[in-house]
């Protein structure tokens, strides 16, 4: 998905082990999205989830504080064909707002 008004890329989050396996070491912010970028100079946080698969409390808590931010979260079931309508859609409805 990116093009001249947006860039993106995956943000890894987890926890693994070093190489001896003693040592565990935690990367990436708890709750934060699978992908995230700028659109339009507008932060945006892409929430990747395939079949049953439901948002968790610190991911809900995340999505809470792009929003309340001005950025733009989008939610995306199953289906990544069409996420750049649903982020032009956001950034539509975010626009209109500050306009207002």
């Amino acid at each position: 998905m990116t093009s001249k008004y947006c860039r993106v890329w995956p943000n890894n989050t987890g926890v693994g082990r070093d190489m001896s396996g003693e040592r565990i070491i935690r990367f990436g912010l708890k709750g934060s999205s699978d992908i995230i970028g700028v659109y339009k100079g507008l932060f945006l946080g892409i929430e990747v989830k395939t079949g049953n698969a439901v948002q968790n409390k610190d991911q809900i808590n995340f999505q809470k504080m792009i929003e309340s931010c001005g950025g733009i979260y989008i939610l995306c079931k199953n289906n990544v064909e069409h996420i750049d309508i649903l982020v032009e859609q956001a950034y539509k409805a975010i626009t209109k707002k500050d306009q207002l």
